[in-house]
């Protein structure tokens, strides 16, 4: 058996664990720290008087800070080598520090690992790509792209959600390899520091857009369904905006039917895209065109504007409605939708 684990554990109630700075045999800055200012969301009069809370990982006050022009810091992009390290149980553990890279710790104790990969491994995965599409498919790739000049591009086995439709389609279509191991010991590893919105990640982003986007389309409207996909969020009057939206000449994509094929081909350069706000928003940033425009049906008890730090970061337009209901059933009023999209405005969204 392995105690590694509890011993980590241990060390960390008793103050005497490492970060990853002290641990690392080597920190590479690839970025360093940037300051922006956000541009301002697009929403009706009214709308944010509708808000019931925020999701639970924010807060309604970051939330209206995130609407807003407000400045914000963007953490640097660094790279840690960790050598005779242990992944276990999805948590790196060495030199003192223990990296949790799935959505759960490691147990206290593990089996001995049977295997030790002598080859430098790069590591990709946090416990937010484990438990969220939009994070594995968006982040995680991007972070990839990074990863594979330190060495062969590795994640943690997947924990929380290992049954994803489209990840491995995704990575299919950029040709991407990034092999999926489990508890093994590693002669040396590089783990990422790579949330902040800095130009070296909007580089990274751009590549993976222009290898996604097909050349067909451009200008078209797409609304993307939810259904019963993902957490709890069911918009009551769906159907009525689907209707609205495609008689108004709007694409419509299903992520629970559609292949990754045919959402590329509706999706690719799509000039406006609405749909509620969550992980299937994903295939919008990835495919929608440089200037396109983001509208979220938000769920009045979910207040979230996570993509917007995606669109400010593409420099892309980003709106809201927020919806009336109950809990994680809502409704939308169709005539905001179509108000809100009139709010788009002809320059850039910092002009």
């Amino acid at each position: 058996m392995s105690f590694v684990p509890l011993t980590h554990r241990v060390k960390r109630i008793a103050g005497r664990s490492r970060g990853l700075a002290e641990a690392a045999a080597e920190v590479v800055v690839l970025a360093p720290s940037e300051v922006s200012r956000r541009s301002r969301a697009l929403y009706l009069p009214g709308q944010l008087d509708r808000i019931v809370a925020a999701q639970a990982d924010t807060s309604i006050a970051y939330e209206l800070l995130r609407i807003d022009c407000s400045e914000v810091v963007h953490d640097p992009t660094l790279a840690f080598r960790l050598v005779d390290a242990q992944l276990l149980g999805g948590t790196l553990f060495a030199a003192g520090t223990m990296h949790q890279m799935v959505g759960r710790h490691s147990p206290r104790i593990r089996g001995r690992t049977q295997q030790r990969i002598e080859d430098t491994v790069a590591l990709v995965g946090t416990p937010v790509s484990d438990l969220y599409f939009g994070h594995r498919v968006v982040d995680d790739n991007v972070t990839a792209l990074m990863a594979a000049e330190f060495g062969l591009v590795c994640r943690p086995k997947a924990v929380q959600r290992p049954d994803w439709p489209h990840v491995r389609a995704y990575g299919q279509a950029l040709g991407a390899t990034c092999h999926e191991i489990g508890d093994v010991d590693l002669a040396e590893a590089w783990v990422f520091q790579d949330h902040g919105m800095t130009d070296h990640r909007r580089q990274r982003m751009k590549r993976l857009r222009d290898s996604l986007r097909l050349d067909t389309g451009g200008g078209q409207g797409v609304v993307i369904t939810r259904g019963s996909s993902g957490q709890a969020r069911r918009l009551r009057n769906e159907g009525e905006m689907v209707d609205m939206l495609s008689a108004k000449g709007f694409e419509v994509v299903d992520p629970q039917r559609d292949n990754l094929g045919a959402i590329r081909q509706k999706l690719s350069n799509a000039s406006t895209v609405v749909g509620v706000e969550g992980s299937a928003l994903a295939h919008a940033l990835l495919l929608g065109a440089d200037d396109m425009m983001l509208l979220t049906i938000q769920p009045p008890s979910r207040f979230n504007n996570l993509w917007k730090d995606f669109t400010d970061l593409m420099g892309m337009h980003y709106g809201f409605v927020v919806a009336e209901g109950q809990g994680e059933d809502f409704t939308v009023d169709c005539d905001d939708i179509l108000r809100t999209l009139d709010l788009r405005p002809v320059t850039s969204p910092w002009a």
